[in-house]
């Protein structure tokens, strides 16, 4: 025999309000509060010590900003948290002085930015991301 779920006026209750407040619907477009993004102190320290021993041979340290194929999905939340996450993250390589070839933008560019991606990228994707490095190490483009 099977036994009907009980409902309390407290779980009741608290269906009615996640319903009037749209939770759910909230959830699904990624519009709740978890879209936050800090920049993990060690992340810092390693891009510092980076520049530091690059600059002591006289090298040139560059930051490429690849794109995930997590920043193409539908969500909302995780849009901003990409959007956010890329401003710090240029921010401080900026801070730092190293130069920063955003390969973003390139992808943002392309007709079907998921086409390039399989796992990691596609061939298509590692082909467009070598492109606009070697592009930039030309002076060509950014």
């Amino acid at each position: 025999m099977t036994e009907k779920p009980e409902f309390t006026v407290r779980a009741l209750k608290d269906l009615m309000i996640q319903f009037l407040k749209l939770y759910n619907l909230r959830l699904k477009l990624g519009l709740h509060g978890n879209c936050l993004f800090h920049i993990d102190p060690l992340f810092e320290e390693i891009l510092t010590q980076a520049k530091v021993r690059v600059d002591k041979w006289g090298g040139q340290l560059y930051f490429v900003y690849l794109p995930s194929n997590e920043r193409y999905e539908k969500n909302i939340c995780r849009k901003r948290m990409f959007q956010l996450q890329k401003g710090k993250v240029v921010s401080l390589a900026n801070k730092l002085n190293i130069p920063v070839m955003d390969i973003t933008k390139h992808f943002d560019a392309h007709e079907d930015p998921l086409s390039l991606f399989l796992g990691h990228y596609s061939s298509k994707g590692y082909r467009l991301v070598a492109e606009k490095i070697e592009e930039s190490l030309a002076g060509t483009s950014n």
